[in-house]
């Protein structure tokens, strides 16, 4: 897999700009050692698509030279066998965001029945409070389910992988893993489930009597602890790209 065709494109195209994979990762809003992983470590195995589009315009390399075939195909892109010679420039961004918004569903295809939570600060250093409810669009793949909802961020602990005001979509059926962006729900101590109070962060791990989390933002406290019998529920951050194909 690192040998392969969108791995070899990529260092090449780094090669030439003379960019270090640190430096592309930092250009990308992710940790200093995604490229990295990418690259020699396979991780993740193929790039979201939204990713993909970033680095094709940061790096000035052809966005079907870092797609697997099978993404080439469905965005209507040329097949390539071998890597694309890196251009002089980068390849025009408004084309490459045409082809990339014809895999994505209209307005039209999309209901207006998901509900977005927390859209009150609670003023209280992290937390917000799910008091408000307010319907969003839902993507086409959680089309019926009752588990899944939003969350408007709120903060800056979580800057700049999430901002303030942005729409987060949040899987309570999927079960948290080390690295994971969670929504934790938080019981408010009386009994009443109204009113909800809710943080946004970086799942770590869980012991017999601590739920462990992180934020982003290193200006923030790196490492927050919940007794779980604070805890309703711990539930995963989806990335959109994800749920849009990327």
């Amino acid at each position: 897999m690192q040998d392969d065709p969108p791995r070899q494109a990529l260092r090449l195209a780094l090669a030439a700009r003379r960019m270090d994979m640190k430096e592309l990762s930092a250009r990308l809003g992710k940790n200093d050692s995604y490229i990295q992983q990418y690259l020699n470590r396979g991780t993740p195995r193929n790039l979201a698509m939204a990713d993909a589009l970033a680095i094709a315009e940061n790096v000035g390399v052809d966005l079907s030279a870092l797609v697997p075939a099978s993404a080439r195909q469905a965005l209507g892109l040329a097949d390539r066998q071998q890597p694309v010679p890196v251009p002089a420039t980068a390849p025009d961004a408004n084309a490459i965001l045409t082809q990339i918004r014809a895999t994505i569903p209209t307005p039209s295809e999309m209901k207006t029945d998901l509900p977005v939570y927390g859209t009150v600060e609670c003023g209280n250093g992290d937390y917000m409070e799910f008091t408000d409810t307010f319907m969003i669009k839902r993507p086409p793949v959680w089309s019926g389910r009752d588990d899944v909802y939003a969350v408007r961020a709120s903060g800056e602990s979580m800057t700049p992988r999430f901002f303030p005001g942005e729409i987060v979509l949040v899987d309570t059926r999927l079960k948290p893993r080390h690295g994971n962006d969670v929504i934790i729900q938080l019981h408010d101590g009386d009994g009443n489930d109204g009113i909800r109070r809710a943080m946004l962060k970086i799942y770590i791990k869980k012991s017999p009597t601590l739920y462990v989390f992180s934020s982003y933002n290193p200006d923030y406290e790196q490492t927050i602890e919940v007794p779980v019998e604070q805890v309703k529920s711990v539930d995963v951050v989806v990335p959109t790209s994800e749920l849009l194909g990327g």
